[in-house]
């Protein structure tokens, strides 16, 4: 059975400012590599706290 796919390369944001939603993920990610969540069940739990400060 052979199946086929292709990618579409989309050009960069030309907006020199991040929307809010990019700016929220960058942070996310920032502090889960700064305490070293690695596995998904501490990530799951990580990002549970952190949705509790908002």
């Amino acid at each position: 059975m052979s199946r086929r796919c292709w990618f579409l390369f989309l050009p960069p944001d030309s907006s020199p400012n991040p929307n809010p939603i990019e700016t929220a993920f960058s942070k996310l990610k920032t502090h889960l590599r700064r305490i070293g969540a690695r596995t998904f069940t501490y990530m799951f739990e990580t990002i549970a706290q952190i949705c509790d400060l908002y």
